[in-house]
């Protein structure tokens, strides 16, 4: 039951990964736009800085559960491979309580709060004078955080799956 769950989570951040990954078109397009208005028209697009941050911010905040599904996030395996079995689980399990679940508890708990006060209050941009709303870049941040927290369940469940399958 869990795999099911498991390879649906994983397979969730992929799509979502790939399908945000195309919104490099659009960034670019943007960007090549406002580089020929400034040079040749010496006017500014308005709307050019905050959905240039906005694009980037959606990479990165949906990039962290496929990043951590793919293993690609910064590790010290230097130290960790010098260790013995022992001291790896002991250091994972560690690590994984007080280093990704109490903080991922604390940041889901902050963005969805942003989120709620986002709409409530009609929260709008102030870098610019286009003055975007921001709930939409806050449900991307939150939708981010909760596929990266699913994906880290997952990765710890398959820790334990692996010493389970070791110790037989």
């Amino acid at each position: 039951m869990f795999g099911k769950i498991s390879k649906a989570i994983t397979r969730t951040n992929d799509i979502v990964a790939r399908g945000v990954s195309l919104l490099i078109y659009p960034m670019v397009l943007l960007l090549l736009s406002e580089s020929v208005a400034r040079h040749f028209f010496w006017t500014s697009l308005l709307f050019s800085y905050d959905l240039t941050w906005m694009f980037f911010a959606v990479f990165v905040f949906v990039g962290g559960g496929y990043a951590l599904s793919h293993d690609v996030h910064v590790k010290a395996d230097i130290f960790y491979n010098k260790l013995k079995k022992r001291g790896k689980t002991i250091l994972t399990v560690f690590c994984y309580v007080f280093f990704f679940f109490a903080p991922m508890g604390a940041i889901l708990y902050s963005t969805f709060r942003m989120l709620v006060i986002s709409i409530v209050e009609g929260e709008y941009g102030t870098f610019t004078p286009w003055a975007p709303p921001m709930w939409p870049i806050r449900i991307i941040l939150f939708i981010g955080f909760v596929l990266l927290a699913l994906q880290g369940i997952v990765k710890f469940a398959e820790f334990f799956r692996r010493k389970e399958g070791e110790s037989r």
